[in-house]
Formats: C-alpha cells, sequence, structure tokens
C-alpha cells in the first residue's frame, strides 16, 4: 500500500543527529560559561568545592531530557508527525490507521529521551556516590545505547515494513510525507497512476470503478451493434 522510505529514514536520522549533536553542544557553551559561574557564586576555579560533579552532571541529563522531549515528541506532535530531518527529507510517522499519531504515541517511540531516562539518568545520581568507576560505567552506556539504536537501524532496513522496535511498542509507521489513507481509497486509477510515493497491492482499479467501466463498456457495445443494425 505505501512505498519503501528506507533511505529517506537514514537521511533524516542523520540530519536529525547533527542537529541535536549541535544543539547539545551549543546548551553546553550556555551551561559552562553562564549557569556554572552563577550556581558556583563565580568561584569557578574552586567548583570541586562548590558544585559537586555530580550536580554537573544531573543537570545536564535534565536539560537532555528536555531537548530530546520538545525536538522527538512535541515537536513532531506539532508538525503532525516529523521532525526537522523528515520534513526536510519528505517523510512523518503514523498510526497503524495511517493517520496523525498521538502525543503518546509520540513519546512512546521517542527513544532517545527512554534511553535517558532509563541509562543516563540513574548513571548521574550514581555520580553522587562514586566518580573513579564513572568513566566506564559511561563508556557501557554508551555502548548499550549505541547497541539499541543499531538494532533500530537494521530492523528498519531488513524488515518489509520498515519498523524498529520502538516502533512496534508505539504502534506507528513511517510514510512518505503525500501518503494519504483517504484519498488512496477514493482514487480513480488516473490519480493512483500519478502517486508515485504509493505502491498498490492490486493494480486494478477499485470496486466502483470497476463496475462502471464494465458498464460503460456494455453500453457502447449495445450502441455500436445497433448502429450496425
Amino acid at each position: 500500500m505505501k512505498t519503501s522510505v528506507k533511505g529517506q529514514r537514514v537521511g533524516a536520522a542523520i540530519i536529525d543527529y547533527m542537529l541535536v549533536a549541535l544543539c547539545n553542544f551549543l546548551l553546553s557553551l550556555v551551561f559552562m560559561f553562564i549557569f556554572l559561574p552563577i550556581l558556583t557564586g563565580g568561584r569557578y576555579g574552586a567548583i570541586g568545592l562548590t558544585f559537586s560533579i555530580g550536580s554537573i552532571t544531573i543537570y545536564g541529563t535534565l536539560a537532555s531530557l528536555i531537548f530530546y522531549f520538545i525536538y522527538y515528541t512535541l515537536f513532531p506532535y506539532l508538525t503532525k508527525g516529523s521532525t526537522i530531518g523528515k520534513l526536510i527529507v519528505g517523510i512523518k510517522v503514523v498510526n497503524l490507521e495511517y493517520q496523525k499519531p498521538t502525543f503518546m504515541q509520540l513519546l512512546i517511540r521517542n527513544i532517545f529521551l527512554l534511553e535517558t531516562l532509563v541509562f543516563s539518568l540513574p548513571l548521574s545520581l550514581l555520580s553522587f556516590f562514586i566518580i573513579d568507576p564513572l568513566i566506564f560505567l559511561g563508556l557501557f552506556v554508551n555502548l548499550i545505547k549505541y547497541g539499541i539504536n543499531l538494532t533500530i537501524l537494521i530492523m528498519i532496513l531488513a524488515t518489509d515494513d520498515e519498523r524498529g522496535f520502538h516502533d512496534y511498542l508505539a504502534k506507528t509507521y513511517v510514510v512518505d510525507k503525500n501518503f494519504d489513507i483517504d484519498r488512496l481509497t477514493k482514487a480513480n486509477a488516473l490519480e493512483r497512476s500519478q502517486m508515485e510515493w504509493a505502491i498498490f497491492d492490486d493494480g486494478s482499479l477499485p470496486p466502483d470503478e470497476k463496475d462502471s467501466t464494465v458498464n460503460n463498456q456494455g453500453e457502447d457495445t449495445i450502441e455500436i451493434l445497433n448502429r450496425k443494425r
């Protein structure tokens, strides 16, 4: 019923990742050079005494949670299923009925928000108590997160319905931005032939269209026979 968007999904993911990385970098600069001096009372050099590593980590994690929520849930909800990357390449998220996804569906499929909640936030809280093993724990957590993202990529590229497990959890698909199930069901043969973004399981005309075509052919045949007589 719908055409493949595997390449577009990969392109959108790359664009989104670059934008998110850039925004995180800018937020880090703002935090380090604006908010941190305020929080430490201007004693930036004495940060070890006035502002713990755990506090810095937890603030950064909470900022990431807010950013991921805005970028991957709130923004797609306002745009009816698209992040900035998806808007650029022309795809959108839909529910199982190919309609606009609900807010909860977009929240559930927000894999970066879930990863931060499940892995990064506990690690940030742990930094209040231990520091030395934190680097190794951070590497281990990052490996898990990369493994999850790689699994999603493989599922999208290797399966016919092109859904990662976050799509299964949220009960969503990703389709071309022009994909409209209501329009497809009402389209005639000529309109369908112009819909390059859609693939129809049955190449024939809709039932109503078939009947009208058959009737028209029958009328034409009778008229020709009458003329011959």
